[in-house]
């Protein structure tokens, strides 16, 4: 297992910290592409607490922990890189997003070639984890256990 570390910021006045390997250059990046709005189009997104951001290829949960501090909304994250996954359990866990971003390990492949146009499968490693996560009841019974 490698070395993870905390990195910290603050974004448009929301506390961030994040749990990543300790050589990641991604949350310090992340971070810079959320303060100067580069990539994510924050300043133009119109976001109620009722809505649901559906966050794929989530890392290690920077976007997703942001838009719920920043909007209060649901946020149901795909990550499929299983390192990326584990520290963004713990960030959900660690700091009190838990239960409400859900975090599922899957694999999504957009098929940009296909004759139907662009094309996203999901290719489930876990279809009962998703099914469970999105069961509202679910929630609360996850929320006393935690992550494993």
């Amino acid at each position: 297992m490698k070395a993870t570390k905390i990195f910290t910021d603050t974004i448009n006045g929301i506390d961030l910290s994040i749990i990543d390997e300790e050589n990641s250059e991604t949350p310090i990046c992340v971070f810079r592409e959320l303060k100067e709005d580069l990539f994510y189009g924050i300043s133009n997104l119109d976001i109620k607490p009722e809505d649901t951001i559906i966050d794929v290829g989530a890392n290690t949960g920077i976007f997703s922990i942001y838009a719920k501090k920043l909007y209060g909304c649901k946020i149901i994250a795909f990550e499929p890189v299983p390192a990326n996954f584990e520290n963004f359990k713990k960030n959900i866990v660690l700091f009190m997003i838990f239960p409400f971003v859900i975090a599922i390990s899957f694999f999504l492949i957009a098929d940009i070639d296909s004759p139907r146009g662009g094309v996203i499968r999901i290719e489930p490693r876990n279809l009962l984890e998703l099914k469970n996560s999105l069961n509202p009841q679910n929630e609360a019974k996850a929320s006393s256990m935690g992550t494993n």
